[in-house]
């Protein structure tokens, strides 16, 4: 069921049903035999994780819910402590040996630390954490860090002294939204599933902040596209006017035509056909873009190759097909600018490339950093990228000039609200009224800044403003002049799709 390493690389540990061996690497004969206790008569013990140390000491958890210490020379146990209600599944010992970490079904982490008695070394248990609500599979050391996981889907990152505690959705960083502001429609994208959906509208004005106002239109789901079963979709992308609709999985690419008629009716004609003869060349992406007249798309492959294709309704061609030179690592980001002239990449290992699509020739390259970039846009009628890193930096970079920006220099020195986050940034928009203001998110927070105030070097005035209002925010952008989109998931919805949790008796119920 389970095996830990001696440091030695000579010995192995494993659990089973009942019984605890441990084996001689070099010989491959078991060398102790230990037989785990039963609660209950005629129903066996399991035991579901175990580690050996340094000091030859075996510590193992089991269905029980008993942590027990072991002396694998003499083949007995030291001590059996039970900590949990249910199975015990992951245990991890810290590299200095002196504290281990246990969960399982209970979802408790707890923490056995070493005491010297007069009898000797004993264990003791010390610190509890609740740090998720459904069955902790499993633990690790990361430096100071305690790093666990399980079915709840979330990542925790916790420490003590001082109490830090940081929680990672499972929700990745690629865009799972894409706006077709011409269209006011909105494209969804799910793992197995694609829906478009026309979006409400309203004649009321917003008189006070946080002011629901009525729709005069409702939400209309237009479309919806399934994959295959054993499919997974990778990346998405919508034209303006929301008459192409191109997806990826990690085996094929889709494309489709929309068409709508009687759009301005309660319940529109629509219809979707799928354009089947794609050029051979076409591969698997791991992002995508359509141009801003939605006559070209982009298709980003995981190598760092860059596809252009044009759009027809019988045969669609590859115009060009870019391959970088110099590039160290695949890639996960793309950016296209408002008219369609300019892609931007962007690789594991920091480096972005920005590529000219009128002439098809690369343009510029922003200077290598060593953190990997997280999200990056082009500003609306600038020659200027704007691109976030793992370090939680944020550059401006004239593609024009070939250098930095004048803001994003004066940016280093307040960059404070970014460091501060545990999140990295994960958007970036503008304010479709002010194309100055730079709109980023990360998982939970807004930060709006103010490029012409950076610039002029004003000290008295805000340049960086924050708004910590949503929880997993997944996508923030403009759909006109007078409206913006914020999408978030609800942490309520990832708890329903979960099996149920252990039943505990608390107080009153």
């Amino acid at each position: 069921m389970c095996l830990s390493w001696h440091s030695s690389g000579n010995l192995i540990a494993t659990g089973s049903v009942g019984t605890i061996r441990v084996w001689d690497v070099r010989t491959g004969h078991g060398i102790q035999r230990m037989t785990v206790g039963q609660s209950k008569a005629r129903k066996q013990t399991i035991v579901w994780c175990v580690a050996i140390t340094e000091e030859m000491h075996i510590v193992s958890g089991d269905s029980r819910g008993y942590v027990s210490f072991w002396d694998a020379h003499k083949g007995v146990q030291l001590l059996a402590i039970k900590s949990h209600r249910s199975d015990i599944l992951t245990l991890v010992v810290e590299t200095n040996e002196k504290k281990v970490w246990v969960s399982g079904v209970d979802p408790q982490v707890v923490c056995f630390e070493r005491v010297n008695s007069k009898s000797g070394k004993l264990w003791a248990k010390s610190t509890v954490r609740n740090l998720h609500t459904h069955d902790v599979r499993a633990l690790t050391v990361a430096g100071e860090y305690l790093v666990s996981g399980g079915v709840d889907s979330y990542l925790a990152l916790s420490m003590f002294p001082p109490r830090v505690i940081l929680k990672y959705s499972p929700l990745t960083c690629n865009p799972c939204a894409h706006v077709a502001k011409s269209a006011n429609c909105l494209l969804l994208q799910y793992p197995s599933r694609l829906e478009l959906w026309r979006l409400g509208d309203t004649k009321e004005t917003a008189c006070e902040d946080n002011q629901k106002l009525t729709l005069s239109t409702q939400h209309l789901k237009l479309v919806e596209l399934k994959v295959k079963d054993l499919q997974r979709i990778t990346c998405s992308a919508v034209s303006p006017d929301a008459s192409w609709l191109v997806y990826s999985t990690n085996s094929t690419l889709r494309l489709f035509q929309v068409t709508q008629e009687s759009m301005n009716t309660s319940f529109p004609k629509v219809s979707v056909s799928r354009i089947r003869f794609l050029p051979k060349e076409c591969r698997p992406s791991c992002c995508l873009a359509v141009n801003p007249q939605g006559t070209r798309i982009v298709s980003l492959l995981p190598s760092g190759d860059l596809q252009v294709l044009n759009v027809d309704v019988v045969q669609p061609t590859l115009l060009h097909h870019f391959r970088p030179e110099g590039l160290e690592s695949g890639c996960h980001l793309l950016s296209v600018n408002e008219n369609g002239q300019y892609a931007a990449i962007g690789s594991h290992c920091g480096q972005v490339i920005v590529y000219d699509l009128e002439n098809f020739k690369v343009n510029c390259h922003l200077p290598k950093r060593k953190f990997q970039p997280t999200a990056m846009a082009f500003i609306p009628g600038k020659k200027e990228l704007v691109v976030a890193y793992q370090d939680k930096n944020v550059f401006g970079f004239n593609i024009y000039l070939q250098q930095y920006t004048a803001w994003s220099e004066a940016l280093k020195s307040q960059n404070k609200h970014f460091r501060d986050s545990q999140f990295v940034v994960q958007g970036i928009t503008f304010d479709p009224r002010d194309s100055n203001i730079i709109i980023l998110h990360d998982d939970r927070m807004l930060y709006l800044l103010n490029t012409k105030i950076l610039e002029n070097d004003t000290q008295d005035q805000i340049t960086v403003k924050t708004y910590q209002r949503y929880e997993h925010l997944v996508h923030f952008s403009g759909i006109s002049s007078d409206f913006m989109i914020a999408i978030e998931v609800s942490p309520l919805s990832l708890i329903h799709k979960l099996p149920p949790v252990l039943k505990q008796k608390k107080f009153g119920t």
